[in-house]
């Protein structure tokens, strides 16, 4: 593995002036990454990933081209998860040495070598078919009554299909792989809807796990695992998610040396693995959110959903923020006191290149369409950039659910905006978008931000960003006039005045760019493998 001594003296140079501001961790030295095994946990992975999963895909392709030998586990089952993988290795996004595998995909080990592949047809004897909405699924009817909805991708692979009740209750779900065998098959609830039993099959057909779940606040947990042999015979049961999770963990890593890294989006993704202790593993947590109460900016202010992974902090080797203003936040509330580190999120510097021809009327928005990010507010905002600026254009990138990009749409039909603001949907290159635009924009809501990819990526990429000033991120790493402008929280007539400022004044657009590819050196992938080789360095060393 590389074990690059230092850093470039520019570097060092531009990180002690940036830490007088104490917005950016010193720069530690490089040290060799240790001989383990390096798992990191996610919920899932997805084509259309948000920036907790670019930031895991971005790290473990750094990473292993540092050879470190990487594996990706998914504690959320997906039945197209081989699909999902074929495409992020194919665009680039996931590195070929990356390992992925679903947590509990080892117990499928056995059974007989299947056939080939199977092909589902839309029809079913004596149902008749109606498609939907969407193109691509259809609901199907006995003598009148509703009883199957059957969806498939664009290419006519059958993704699932779900069973109804006399009294159109879903009853059960089928789920099926990339080759069309039946992979999970799901019982519900009548009344909730909750998951009251999962089964997983292998490719022969036969049973191997089998969970009972129990409906809580924060959605469905498992009560209890069942294993099954090739024979489907049940050989073995466990009680509760966490004893399945350690016991999984157990059966992959060994007795090896290993880093286990988790990932996750969600607090509750955390809790499984708080009690995980055994002494060949260091445990490393990294928060990738904001921690406080939604809408809150007071660091006393906890959020309940984060509150076990800071109070049980020592069941961590390393709980690893993004800002040092996060850091002294919690530091306030649970004590200056290991394990705590930061190392802010990754952003490759782009070229100076001259040839790059910017579109002096457009802003870019890359974004989640939800409530949190506020794009509503960007779209209100924007009624004043076009009077300031009538050939200001606005495009917004992002995925949502469907009723929130119609309630969008609807919003900007409403203002009039048809012709200047623009749902682009999603993109798997957002270095190209930033590449294109003058301005960016965030609007994200208080207590939910940890360190905004999207605003990294475009100084990167020289785009100055017009963002809410809001925790954490958009002011540890915008210099109000220098490479963005930073506004009130929630005040649209600021965020309007800062977009058409830039749009209207090319010489300090220009400055903001160059300042901002300059600010993101200290984000660059050199700093960010450097800072995390300590990290693993400092682990393996301890006791």
């Amino acid at each position: 593995m590389s074990s690059d001594s230092s850093l470039p003296a520019r570097l060092r140079k531009l990180a002690k002036k940036a830490s007088k501001t104490d917005t950016v961790p010193d720069i530690p030295t490089r040290k060799p990454f240790p001989t383990r095994r390096y798992l990191f946990l996610t919920r899932n992975l997805s084509l259309q990933s948000g920036g907790v999963v670019r930031s895991l895909l971005t790290k473990t392709k750094l990473l292993a081209a540092e050879g470190v030998p990487c594996e990706i586990y998914t504690t959320d089952f997906a039945p197209d998860l081989a699909v999902v993988v074929a495409g992020l290795r194919a665009d680039g996004r996931l590195a070929e040495g990356v390992q992925v595998a679903w947590l509990f995909e080892h117990l499928a080990q056995g059974g007989q070598t299947p056939g080939e592949p199977v092909v589902h047809g839309v029809d079913e004897p004596g149902l008749s078919s109606l498609q939907t909405s969407d193109p691509n699924d259809y609901r199907l009817f006995e003598h009148g009554v509703y009883r199957l909805y059957k969806s498939f991708t664009s290419d006519g692979r059958l993704r699932f299909a779900d069973h109804f009740n006399d009294n159109r209750f879903r009853t059960q779900t089928d789920e099926y792989g990339a080759d069309g065998r039946l992979i999970r098959r799901i019982w519900y609830d009548y009344e909730s809807g909750a998951s009251r039993q999962e089964v997983y099959y292998r490719p022969d057909g036969t049973a191997y796990l089998a969970r009972w779940m129990t409906a809580g606040a924060d959605g469905a947990h498992v009560q209890r695992s069942i294993r099954f042999d090739a024979d489907e015979q049940a050989v073995r049961a466990v009680i509760g998610e966490d004893a399945a999770v350690h016991e999984a963990l157990d059966e992959i890593i060994g007795e090896d040396r290993a880093f286990l890294s988790v990932e996750a989006w969600r607090p509750a993704g955390y809790l499984p693995f708080l009690g995980y202790r055994r002494p060949n593993v260091k445990t490393v947590f990294t928060v990738h959110g904001n921690h406080l109460e939604p809408g809150s900016s007071n660091p006393a202010q906890v959020g309940e959903r984060f509150k076990a992974l800071f109070e049980r902090h020592d069941d961590a080797d390393a709980v690893v923020l993004l800002t040092n203003a996060q850091r002294a936040d919690v530091e306030s509330v649970y004590g200056v006191e290991p394990p705590f580190d930061v190392i802010p999120s990754v952003a490759a510097v782009a070229p100076d290149d001259e040839s790059v021809v910017r579109d002096d009327n457009l802003v870019v928005m890359l974004t989640r369409l939800v409530p949190s990010k506020q794009v509503e507010q960007a779209v209100k905002a924007f009624r004043k950039v076009v009077k300031a600026v009538p050939s200001a254009r606005l495009e917004i990138f992002g995925y949502g659910s469907r009723e929130r990009r119609e309630k969008l749409q609807a919003l900007i039909d409403h203002y009039g905006l048809a012709e200047s603001v623009r749902l682009a949907g999603y993109t798997s290159n957002p270095e190209a978008e930033f590449r294109r635009a003058s301005v960016s924009l965030l609007t994200s809501r208080d207590g939910y931000e940890g360190l905004p990819q999207s605003v990294l990526e475009s100084l990167a990429n020289g785009c100055p960003v017009v963002a809410y000033d809001v925790k954490y991120g958009p002011a540890d790493v915008i210099r109000d006039g220098e490479n963005g402008l930073l506004v009130p929280s929630g005040d649209t007539k600021a965020l309007a005045q800062g977009v058409a400022r830039l749009l209207g004044d090319e010489e300090l657009a220009r400055r903001c760019g160059k300042a901002g590819r300059k600010a993101m050196e200290l984000y660059s992938p050199e700093v960010y493998v450097t800072r995390w080789s300590d990290l693993f360095a400092r682990l393996d060393q301890a006791s």
